[in-house]
């Protein structure tokens, strides 16, 4: 009996691997073509990466001459304005000199500021003197400042322009040293545009190497620096009573 069951449970074993086999041999085929169809998107996505990969070198390739040429055209460029700006200072360098030849020798030029002589009064250190008296009497450009000076000193030039109440500083030369004495006069280094109504200020750094008069004039004066950009009021300056009147002004061609 017990020969029987084994030789029956042999028959099924062998029937029962038999039948799988088929199943195996699908699951592998259909694993085969999985794989040979993701290879070939591979495939295809590595050419396409190759085509892109070329298309980039080419952009690349362009985008390098195009720079290399924007290179050069900046150079020529940077070349042609340096010129022009150079061509620019010299024509007005030579106009300056025109119009102070011409001022010079034609005595056209307008002065605006105290008559230039020896006054009573010689006072006062590190001032900065506000001339109300004498304004810009019309639109133009002023191109130089004279005085006549009892001692040797240092002072800016400062354009105030009025505002409400206030007074507004758009323009200050470079210092003005002044080593001789007597009348002296000192051009600046370009014109400086001015409107009607426009202020001198002179600010003395040491002493004030200026003789003045009172009762003649109307320049105010503070120790108190100016800077351009910056504003002032009159309620900052002193000598409103003494009507001071100073040998200083500046220069140039109005309309």
């Amino acid at each position: 009996m017990k020969k029987k069951m084994i030789g029956f449970c042999l028959v099924l074993f062998l029937t029962g691997g038999c039948a799988t086999i088929p199943e195996k041999v699908k699951v592998l085929e259909a694993q085969t073509a999985d794989l040979s169809l993701r290879l070939k998107e591979s495939n295809a996505h590595l050419v396409a990466l190759e085509k892109e990969n070329l298309e980039l070198k080419a952009s690349l390739q362009q985008q390098l001459n195009i720079s290399k040429a924007l290179g050069k055209e900046k150079a020529v460029h940077q070349s042609t304005i340096g010129d022009l700006r150079q061509n620019i200072r010299t024509l007005l360098a030579a106009q300056m000199g025109f119009l102070r030849e011409f001022s010079q020798k034609a005595e056209l030029h307008d002065y605006v500021g105290g008559e230039l002589i020896i006054r009573q009064y010689l006072e006062g250190n590190g001032l900065t003197l506000v001339d109300l008296k004498n304004t810009i009497p019309s639109g133009g450009s002023i191109f130089g400042t004279w005085g006549y000076f009892t001692s040797p000193c240092s002072y800016v030039v400062s354009i105030l322009r009025k505002v409400n109440e206030k007074w507004f500083v758009i323009w200050q030369s470079d210092p003005v040293e002044v080593v001789k004495t007597n009348l002296q006069t000192f051009d600046f280094l370009a014109p400086v545009s001015v409107e009607k109504g426009d202020v001198m200020a002179y600010t003395f750094r040491g002493i004030v190497g200026v003789t003045f008069d009172r009762g003649t004039g109307e320049t105010l004066y503070a120790e108190k620096a100016l800077r351009t950009g910056g504003s002032v009021e009159r309620s900052d300056f002193k000598g409103k009573g003494d009507k001071r009147a100073y040998s200083l002004g500046v220069v140039g061609i109005f309309e």
